[in-house]
C-alpha cells in the first residue's frame, strides 16, 4: 500500500474532529440536522484551514443514508464510502482553476438537471472559485439563484473579494479563521503521540509559528521533520532540519539589542548569514521576541500566553526590567521600518545588520514624570538609582566640576522677568473691564449647569474674569438652546460694550456681519442676554468701527492660554531641569484636557 501523507491521514471525518471552526461546523451541522441546508454556500478564509474538508463532510452528511438523529455523517454506508474514495456519481467535485470557462459552466448547468443516482441531492463542489471567469460567473447566476430543488452548490476561495457582488449576494457565506498556536499545538502533539514520535514542546510551538495559523501547512512541517527525524526532537533540531533560525539565535539577537552589545550582535549576524537562513523570518521572530519582552514589562510574565516557547519566556522574565517601555516601543518601531526596507529589496543582509546595530546603539531615553521624580529624589537628598541598560559613556563631572559649571544660558523665550506677573493679557484686561462694568446677575436656571473651564477656579475671580466668565456663560447657554450654528455666529461678535440697559456687539469678519440682522435670530440672542445680563438689557450692532478692542471667546481663550504658559515657566522644577541639564526653554505645549 502507498504511503499516506499526514495531512490526508488526520483529514476530520466527522464535524466533531475539525480544529478550530466550530462558529462554522456548529451552525453547519445545526442545518442539517433540521433540514435547513441552503442552496448555495461560501466558504472562504486562507489556506489549510479546512474549507475543502467541510465541503465534502456537508456533502456527505446530507446524503448519508444511515445518519442518526446527530449530523454527523456515519462515514460507512455506501453513499459516504463512495464519497470517500471519490468516486460518488452524487458528489461532484470541481476545480476552479482549470474549468474556469463559459463552456465548463454550460456543462455543469445542463448536468445539474438530472437527478441524483443515489443519494437525495447532486452536490458540486467548487473549489478556488474566484478563479472561474466573468462569462462563467455570468452564465452560472441564474442557476446558482434558483437551483433545482435536488441540486446544492459549496464553493471554496480564498480570495471573496474577488467574487462579483452578484455571486455574493446569492450564497450563504461562512468565514473560516487562522488556527492559534494552541490549536496548532494541540493537534501536533495529539498526531505525534499517535504516531510514536517523540518532540519537545519548543519543537511542536515552533512548528505552530512556522505554519502561520494553517493547519495543513502544520502537518506537513510535522512530516517532514518526522521523516529526517533519528531520535527524539528538539527545537533546535527542528530548526536545523527547517532551515530557520533557531530560538536561542533569535533570544541572543533580542539581548544583544537591549544590552547594547554591539559586537556580540555582528557575530550572530555572521551566523545568519553562514547558514543562510531566511533573513525576513529571522526579523519577524525577533519581533515577536520582543514583543514577549515588551509585554513582560508593561503587564508582567504571568500576561504571556502558554504558547509561548520556554526560550521566550525565561527571555522575556530576565530582560522586562532592562529597557522601560517607551525605548522597547522605539526600538520595534525602528525594526519595523527595517522589515520595509528588506520587502524593498537590494542588499539585504546590510539592510539587515545597519537595522539591528541601529537599534542596539539607541541610547534609553525618559519620561518627563520620570525626570521629574529623578529630581525629587535630588531635591530631598538621596542619590539616583542606576540606569536600567548599560551604556558605555563619559565619565560623569565631579561634585567640584558641577559647583563650576556656568549658568545655563538665557532662555530666549519672549516671557517677562519673574518679579513680574507672567500674564501678558493682564493690563488689557483691566483696561477692558473699565470699558465693560458688569451689568446686573445671571439668574441662576441660566448658569447652573456652567462652571467655567475644566480645571479652572470658580473663584475668587477679578472683574475682568468674571466678565469673561460671564461671556462664556452667555455663549455656552446659547448653544445648548439654540444649536451650534448660532452658537458659531455670535463667538465671531467681540462684546465692546456693556452697560445696565445695552450691551454692543461687533463681527470680527465680514462673513458673520449679516448673521444677525434676521429679526428672529436676534430675538433668540436678546432672549438669552437678557438671562445672563438683566431682563430689560438691549442688544445693538454695531459696525464699521474698525477697533480691535473687546470682548472675544478666541481672546479669553488665547490669554488663559498664555497665563497656563507663563505658570509653566515659573514652576521651581522646570528651573531646576533648565539648571542641572543645561538647556533652555524653546517651546511650551499644553497638554489636552
Amino acid at each position: 500500500m502507498s504511503y499516506e501523507v499526514v495531512a490526508r491521514r488526520w483529514r476530520p471525518l466527522t464535524f466533531a474532529s475539525v480544529v478550530g471552526q466550530s462558529h462554522v461546523t456548529q451552525t453547519l451541522a445545526n442545518a442539517v440536522q433540521r433540514d435547513r441546508i441552503p442552496h448555495a454556500i461560501l466558504l472562504t478564509g486562507t489556506r489549510g484551514v479546512g474549507k475543502t474538508t467541510i465541503a465534502r463532510l456537508l456533502a456527505r452528511a446530507i446524503n448519508c443514508t444511515a445518519r442518526g438523529e446527530d449530523a454527523e455523517p456515519c462515514n460507512e454506508c455506501p453513499s459516504c464510502k463512495q464519497n470517500l474514495t471519490g468516486s460518488s456519481l452524487d458528489i461532484i467535485e470541481i476545480d476552479g482553476a482549470s474549468n474556469n470557462g463559459v463552456d465548463e459552466v454550460r456543462d455543469l448547468i445542463e448536468s445539474s438537471q438530472y437527478r441524483p443516482s443515489a443519494g437525495r441531492f447532486k452536490v458540486y463542489i467548487i473549489d478556488e472559485v474566484h478563479q472561474l471567469t466573468k462569462p462563467a460567473f455570468n452564465a452560472l447566476l441564474k442557476t446558482l439563484e434558483e437551483p433545482p430543488s435536488h441540486v446544492k452548490f459549496i464553493m471554496a476561495t480564498t480570495e471573496a473579494h474577488k467574487l462579483p457582488p452578484t455571486v455574493l449576494s446569492r450564497c450563504q457565506r461562512y468565514d473560516f479563521r487562522r488556527l492559534t498556536d494552541d490549536e496548532l499545538c494541540k493537534q501536533l502533539s495529539l498526531i505525534a503521540k499517535k504516531d510514536g514520535m517523540e518532540i519537545s514542546a519548543d519543537a511542536v510551538a515552533l512548528l505552530a509559528r512556522e505554519a502561520d495559523g494553517s493547519m495543513r501547512d502544520a502537518q506537513s512541517l510535522l512530516e517532514q521533520v518526522m521523516a529526517g527525524a533519528q531520535g527524539a526532537l528538539g527545537a533546535i533540531e527542528v530548526a536545523q532540519l527547517l532551515g530557520v533560525a533557531g530560538s536561542d539565535l533569535v533570544a541572543g539577537c533580542v539581548e544583544s539589542i537591549l544590552t547594547g552589545d554591539a559586537a556580540d550582535l555582528v557575530d550572530r549576524i555572521a551566523e545568519v548569514k553562514r547558514y543562510g537562513y531566511d533573513l525576513e523570518r529571522l526579523l519577524g521572530e525577533i519581533l515577536e521576541a520582543l514583543r514577549h519582552v515588551t509585554v513582560a514589562t508593561v503587564a508582567g510574565a504571568k500576561a504571556l500566553s502558554p504558547s509561548v516557547p520556554a526560550a521566550h519566556r525565561e527571555l522575556a522574565v530576565r530582560l522586562e526590567k532592562k529597557r522601560s517601555a517607551l525605548d522597547l516601543q522605539r526600538i520595534f518601531a525602528s525594526l519595523l521600518d527595517t522589515a520595509s526596507d528588506l520587502r524593498r529589496g537590494g542588499h539585504p543582509g546590510l539592510v539587515l545588520e545597519m537595522g539591528l546595530l541601529k537599534v542596539a546603539s539607541l541610547e534609553p531615553v525618559e519620561t518627563a514624570a520620570a525626570l521629574l521624580a529623578r529630581l525629587g529624589v535630588l531635591e530631598s537628598g538621596g542619590s539616583l538609582p542606576s540606569r536600567t541598560a548599560p551604556r558605555a559613556s563619559a565619565p560623569a563631572p565631579s561634585r567640584s566640576n558641577t559647583e563650576q559649571r556656568p549658568a545655563p544660558p538665557q532662555r530666549e523665550t519672549a516671557s517677562p522677568s519673574r518679579n513680574e506677573t507672567p500674564n501678558r493679557a493682564s493690563d488689557s484686561n483691566e483696561n477692558r473691564n473699565a470699558r465693560l462694568p458688569l451689568a446686573g446677575k445671571a439668574s441662576p436656571q441660566a448658569v447652573e449647569s456652567w462652571s467655567g473651564p475644566e480645571g479652572e477656579p470658580t473663584g475668587p475671580l477679578s472683574d475682568a474674569e468674571a466678565a469673561e466668565r460671564r461671556w462664556e456663560a452667555f455663549l455656552d447657554d446659547l448653544k445648548k438652546r439654540y444649536g451650534l450654528d448660532l452658537y458659531v455666529t455670535v463667538t465671531n461678535y467681540r462684546l465692546t460694550s456693556l452697560t445696565d440697559t445695552h450691551l454692543e456687539i461687533e463681527p470680527t469678519s465680514d462673513a458673520f456681519s449679516q448673521k444677525l440682522r434676521n429679526p428672529t435670530v436676534m430675538a433668540r440672542v436678546i432672549e438669552v442676554a437678557r438671562a445672563h445680563y438683566g431682563q430689560h438689557l438691549d442688544v445693538r450692532l454695531v459696525s464699521g468701527g474698525g477697533a480691535s478692542a473687546g470682548l472675544t471667546l478666541q481672546g479669553i481663550q488665547d490669554g488663559r492660554q498664555a497665563k497656563k504658559k507663563a505658570t509653566a515657566l515659573s514652576d521651581p522644577f522646570v528651573d531646576k531641569l533648565v539648571a542641572d541639564f543645561g538647556g533652555r526653554v524653546t517651546k511650551v505645549s499644553l497638554a489636552e484636557d
